[in-house]
């Protein structure tokens, strides 16, 4: 979007880069964290709002303009689509009766390998402590498909966004963004 826009007046397309700049920077410092509780960031509507109200004020003269604009509109389109997908994953499918199941099983497993337990204790206790801890291993990779925006180890962070962000400011340099540096407007 921000090379599409290269195609504008300078002071359309820097209000755009401006625009899209504060949208990754609201992504990254707002929203990521508010995904990792199932939430959007109003900042990332507002950011939304204010380049689609752009989108009406663009000039549309000649056949370029028109056909960036439409360029325009269907990445807006698919960046779109991607955050929509990023806020369904970032709601837990799995639901507290599921998991209770889950940790229910897995006990009543151990319990039985436990009441199974005779002669050669030492043997069977390799064998439940190796059947708990896969059971643990288990439920913490379900836990982890399930939370994809925590801050742990398996977690989605934000680089893609990061570096798009790197990019458009090598796009435009000395262009000085209408927002902080976690996307709040100035």
């Amino acid at each position: 979007m921000a090379r599409s826009a290269a195609l504008y007046p300078p002071s359309q397309r820097d209000q755009l880069r401006s625009d899209f700049i504060c949208y990754g920077r609201a992504v990254i410092d707002q929203e990521w964290p508010a995904m990792r509780n199932g939430h959007s960031s109003p900042l990332v509507e507002y950011w939304i709002g204010a380049y689609r109200a752009l989108f009406g004020r663009l000039d549309l003269h000649s056949p370029r303009e028109q056909l960036v604009f439409q360029d325009l509109l269907n990445l807006a389109s698919t960046r779109t689509q991607g955050r929509q997908q990023r806020l369904a994953v970032a709601t837990p499918a799995v639901p507290t009766p599921l998991w209770l199941a889950l940790i229910f099983g897995g006990c009543i497993v151990v319990a039985l390998q436990l009441s199974l337990a005779g002669s050669g204790a030492r043997v069977h206790g390799l064998l439940v402590a190796g059947l708990a801890s896969l059971i643990a291993a288990g439920l913490v990779v379900v836990y982890v498909l399930d939370h994809p925006y925590q801050s742990h180890t398996g977690g989605i962070k934000p680089s893609a966004m990061h570096r798009t962000l790197v990019m458009m400011g090598n796009l435009e340099p000395g262009l000085r963004p209408a927002c902080t540096e976690s996307g709040q407007p100035v």
